[in-house]
């Protein structure tokens, strides 16, 4: 079983076109938009604090967490 740490609509329909069997977790984790660095770095924190807000809920399987924004010009400006 996956145990995806996200609610995010896209990356379900992902997964279900994949066939893969997986359960959505809502995190508990707010994402900060005060986060400042390189965008690789405020993706990672998002996803790091999203997997670790939800690592209770997973009993066994593999546990993923991930997030995406949209970076122009020296500016994150949406997701």
């Amino acid at each position: 079983m996956i145990y995806l740490a996200s609610t995010s609509p896209r990356r379900k329909a992902l997964l279900k076109k994949a066939g893969v069997t997986f359960r959505i977790l809502k995190p508990a984790y707010e994402e900060s938009k005060d986060l400042k660095g390189p965008p690789s770095r405020i993706d990672q924190v998002h996803a790091v604090k999203k997997a670790e807000s939800s690592r209770e809920q997973v009993k066994a399987g593999t546990h993923h967490a991930a997030d995406t924004i949209f970076y122009l010009q020296g500016e994150v400006i949406g997701k």
